[in-house]
This record gives structure tokens, sequence and C-alpha cells, in this order.
């Protein structure tokens, strides 16, 4: 099973892209934001011109709704006032006068609202009418007249095909009463002596909402219609340019659409949403809530408004901000581009005069590059570094050829030491019998002069041996309470020239809490600037030198450990138990005499001290030092 990349192993890999590849990412990056407004504008305009559409279309249906209220409370109070006319009490002889068939001409004329206007005695039989066609019908089983003859006051029935008058049709009915024809007085519960009923000309209402200016737009089409639809979510009218017959079509209900359902809940509003021809529409919707004493049917009028022509400003403005995103993005990018190669072919430039100077180890060579900005800057720092190095290494060579002169004097006074130490003791001896001869001999002996001179030659011989002793640094130490911290400073001020020229960061983490320790100060400083340039020759293309210093215990007594911490080549397990060894070296010959770390091994001896190395090829070396306290 393969194990997905950590993301620090995506970091990185990035880090290891070319400055080109980042720069142009980030600028990739940096048009995203512009991208997201421009497109995050777009959805708010697109937002606001839906909500400022549908508000209108909205607004629109509330008007028209509200008007065929009015217009429908109207008719029901034409049918009421006509059923309490006297003329009415003509219907108890059936109208044989006929004065109530032309009284329900002329209104029929008049008003042009109504198809037809009928009257019907108690038994069902049409006794008048504004039409010939329907005088004799009996309407007795029909449910406007029973409803009609049993109530008190004007009703209506919802649009629906009226057998008895042959087409689809609103009537609003009301009782006639014998009490108001005699006495002109209001209604008694007395009975009904017939019916007069009124069916509304449903062409004005299908005038009224198939002519319906939408919006822009003179005439309907399938991109903008109106349709009204009662309760149960049927059609009531349908776009004149719809040939099919859709009105109150059992299979053709609304009930899937949200604005129909909102409507149907009781709420005006808008919605997108697939119209009646499939497309995505956006509706405003208006639930009828009657007008004063009419309750209505509960109808709701939606007008539809094809959401592809509504946004079509704004879709077109999407269009152009696609193809200035792609503008912006195109030229984002080839600017970065130049930028990027303006930058990298100077770095490359830079890169490849640092790998011929390592190559050849020739300081002389330079960096050409003119320009005043950081780039420039840094090609005039390299030069500058150059230089420096150039000098350095001219200084290098001087104190490399102090160093190993140090060194040759450092073996001639372990020679010279150890030849003094053997000469010490016999010249104790002389000096002693000369001493004590002397004593014994009065003055004026002819033997006084030749012991007074040997006296004074072995005195002086003695001396000479004290000398080289203290050359060798093998007699005895002055030793004094010093704080390690302060005398390891003092040491590394002596090698901080020779760490520049190595190109070696020096790093000091001392504690602040250890005790002073009883040591010969300057003793202790030529181990550590031993053991620094030890470590700083085992990294010629630098690194790190880490100076620490810590509490610590040495044979169950308090000490202070000192540790040099390198990141050079390391030192091979097979020879760390020998570089303590006088002589002994790894170094080439004539740069060194193996004399450093037996020296540093002596005086941390003599210090009843201990040191140790710890190393691997690669990883550097770690040399500790632990001084007791006391």
């Amino acid at each position: 099973m393969t194990e997905e990349p950590s993301l620090g192993a995506n970091l990185s890999g990035f880090f290891k892209w070319t400055i080109q590849k980042k720069l142009a990412l980030f600028s990739l990056l940096a048009t995203l934001p512009i991208i997201f407004i421009g497109f995050y504008t777009y959805k708010i305009s697109k937002d606001i011109l839906q909500e400022r559409i549908g508000q209108g279309l909205q607004q629109q249906a509330v008007q028209v709704m509200d008007h065929i209220d009015r217009m429908l409370f109207e008719r029901s109070q034409n049918v009421d006032g006509w059923s309490q006319n006297a003329l009415m009490n003509g219907i108890l002889k059936g109208d044989a006068d006929g004065r109530i068939s032309e009284f329900l001409i002329l209104l029929k004329r008049d008003y042009g609202f109504y198809a037809d206007i009928v009257c019907a005695d108690k038994d069902g039989r049409i006794v008048a009418s504004s039409g010939e066609r329907l005088l004799g019908k009996n309407v007795a089983s029909a449910k406007w007249f029973q409803q009609g003859l049993s109530s008190q006051r004007v009703q209506s029935q919802d649009l629906e095909l009226l057998e008895h008058f042959g087409g689809y049709g609103i009537i609003f009915y009301a009782p006639i009463h014998p009490q108001f024809a005699d006495q002109g007085t209001e209604r008694s519960d007395s009975g009904s002596i017939g019916v007069l009923a009124a069916v509304l000309n449903w062409s004005e209402i299908l005038t009224l909402v198939n002519t319906l200016q939408i919006l822009e737009k003179s005439e309907q089409d399938k991109s903008a219609y109106a349709a009204l639809i009662n309760s149960e979510g049927l059609l009531l009218t349908q776009p004149f340019f719809d040939e099919e017959d859709r009105i109150l079509q059992k299979g053709f209900k609304m009930k899937s659409l949200q604005a129909a359902q909102g409507a149907g809940g009781k709420k005006n509003g808008f919605a997108i949403e697939k119209g009646l021809y499939g497309t995505d529409d956006l509706m405003g919707y208006a639930i009828s809530e009657g007008y004063r004493d009419f309750k209505g049917f509960g109808w709701s009028l939606l007008i539809f408004q094809n959401a592809k022509n509504a946004f079509q400003v704004i879709n077109s403005l999407r269009l152009k901000m696609f193809f200035i995103s792609l503008l912006i993005i195109f030229s984002v990018g080839f600017l970065s581009l130049f930028i990027a190669h303006s930058i990298t072919r100077p770095i490359k430039h830079l890169t490849l005069v640092t790998t011929e100077i390592a190559k050849e180890k020739d300081l002389s060579r330079r960096v050409h590059i003119k320009s005043e900005d950081e780039i420039g800057q840094l090609a005039e720092a390299f030069n500058r570094m150059v230089g420096d190095l150039e000098k350095a290494s001219a200084q290098r060579q001087k104190m490399e050829q102090i160093v190993l002169q140090s060194e040759k004097m450092a073996a001639v006074g372990q020679l010279a030491g150890g030849v003094a130490h053997e000469i010490n003791n016999p010249l104790g001896v002389i000096l002693g019998f000369a001493q004590g001869v002397a004593k014994r001999i009065s003055p004026g002996d002819p033997f006084e002069m030749p012991l007074k001179s040997i006296e004074r030659e072995a005195l002086r011989c003695k001396q000479l041996v004290q000398d080289l002793l203290t050359f060798s640094r093998i007699g005895k130490m002055e030793k004094d309470h010093t704080n390690l911290n302060e005398a390891i400073e003092g040491a590394l001020s002596l090698v901080m020239a020779y760490a520049k020229t190595k190109n070696v960061q020096l790093v000091k983490e001392f504690a602040s809490d250890i005790p002073t320790v009883f040591i010969n100060r300057s003793q202790i400083q030529q181990v550590i600037v031993n053991l620094s340039n030890n470590a700083m020759d085992a990294m010629p293309s630098g690194g790190t030198l880490t100076l620490r210093t810590k509490y610590s215990m040495l044979n169950e007594k308090e000490a202070v450990e000192i540790q040099i911490q390198d990141t050079g080549q390391g030192i091979p397990n097979e020879i760390q138990a020998k570089i303590f060894e006088p002589f002994f070296t790894t170094k080439e010959v004539g740069k060194g005499t193996g004399l450093g770390l037996s020296l540093v091994f002596e005086i941390v001896q003599k210090h009843e001290g201990r040191i140790s190395v710890e190393s691997e090829i690669g990883k550097g070396a770690l040399f500790r030092i632990c001084l007791p306290v006391h």
C-alpha cells in the first residue's frame, strides 16, 4: 500500500522549486482574490437583479389580483342589488309580461361583464333570461340553484363547467323574497320565490390576465406570461398563444411549483422554478385575499419571466468578466515570468562564479552585475566578501606559518622539558655537595673559589632547567578560582578571526548557574583554543562550532563540563583511541606535529579532569571536558 506524502515532504518539495516556479505560483494565487471578488460581485449583482425583478413581478401580481378581487366583489354586489328590485316580484306570475327579461337584457348590455343573467322560480324553471335560449330550462338540480333558494344573501361559485349554460364560468346568485318585492323592506325568513343568477363573462378575466404587459414586453409569449390558478393548483386561465386546452385539466396541477406552493400557503413572493413550458422562470405570485364582504376563491396569480432573458444583461457581464479574468491571468503570468527571469539570470551568474571559485580556488574572480536593486546590492556584497576572503586567505597562510612554528616550538619545548627533567636531579646532587663542602672549608682555602664557581654555575643551570620546565608546561601550575564562562570567552576572542576565514559560526550556550573552578586559566584557555582550531580545520567548507558549559559530576564530586561540538567531517572509530598520543596526526605532512591533542590531554590530566570524544563520520565530533570544582 502506497503511503500518502506527508505535509513536511510536500513543503520540502515546494522549497526546492526554482524562483520562477514560486513567483509564477504566487502571482497566480495573487490573481485569485481579484477573480473571486469579480465573480462574487457578479453573484451579488445577480441576486440584487433577481430580487428587483422578482419584487416587480410580485408587485404586479398583487395589483392585478387585487383588481380581480374588487371586480368580483362588484359583480357580487350587482347581483345582490338586482335580486332586491321590486320588479322581481313578477316571477310569481312567471314573468308573463316579459318585464323581468327586458330588465335582464338591459343589464347584460349595459354592464358588459355577464354572459347570461337568469331568474328561476322556486321550482327551478327559468322564467326570465337575458337570452331566449335559456327560457323554460329547468335548473332545479343545479347546485347553485339549491343553495340560492335556501340562502339569505348573495353567493358565488368558483369557475367550473356550467352544464346548463354550456361553458366555463363563475356564477353569482341570490334568493328573491316576496316580502322584499311587496314591502320594500329587508329580507325575512319566509321562503324564497326564486333565484336570480348571473354568469360572469370569463373572457373578461382571460383578457385581463393575458394582456398584462410583463415588465417591458408588450405581448405575452413563452418567455413572459401570466396564469391564474385555483386553490387546488389547477389552471383557470392559459396564455392566448397556447392552443392546447389546459383550463381545469385534472392532469395539469401546479403543486410542484414552488411559487404555487407559496401562494397556496397564503404568501406573496417570487422564486425561480420550472414554468409551464419546462424552462427555468422567475415567478412573482400573489394570493387572493378577497375584498370587503367578498372572501374570494383562494385563487393565485402567477407571472412568469424567463430567467435567461431576465438575467441576459448580468450573464453578458459574467462572460465579459470571464474573459477579463483570463486576460488578467495571462498578463500576470507573463509579467511574473519576465520578473522571474530578471531575478534568476543574475543569480545564475552569481552561482556560476561561486562554483568556479570553489573549483579553481581563484579568489580574484568577481561578479559583473550592474543594477541598483537588491540583486545589484547582493553582487556588490559578494564581491566584497570574495575580496575579504582573498585578504583572509593571505592572512591565513601567515597564521598557518605561525601555528606551524608554534607547534614546532611546542615539540621542542616538550623535548627540552623531558631533557631538563632528567638533568634537574643530578644538578641538585652537584649543587648540594658543592654547598656542603664550601661550608666546611675556611676562608682563603684554595678550593673556595672553585667550589663557589661550581655552586654559581649549578644554580644557573638549575634556573635554566626551571625555565625549560615552565616552557614545556609540565612544571608546577598556579591555580585560582575562575569563572569558566569568562575564561572561555577570552579563549574564543583568540579564534574569532580564524573562524571568519573558515566561514564557521561560533555558537555559545553557557549555563549561568555553574560554580567557579580551581584551574590555571591560561592553560585551560590553551585547551579551548587547540580544540577549537582542530574543529575548524575539520570543517573546510564552513559549519557551526558550538561551545557549552553545564553542571556535572566527576567521580561523585561536583564538576563543570565543557562541550566543544563541530559539524565537520568526523573522526573514524579506529583512530579515536590514538588521537591523544604524542606525535599522532591525521593532517597532511607539514600541517601538524601531533602534539596539540596530547598537550590538551596532559593539561586536563594535570587538573584532575577527564576528556572524551564522541564522533561519527560525516556528523562532526563532540569533545567533553570535565573539571572538578575543588
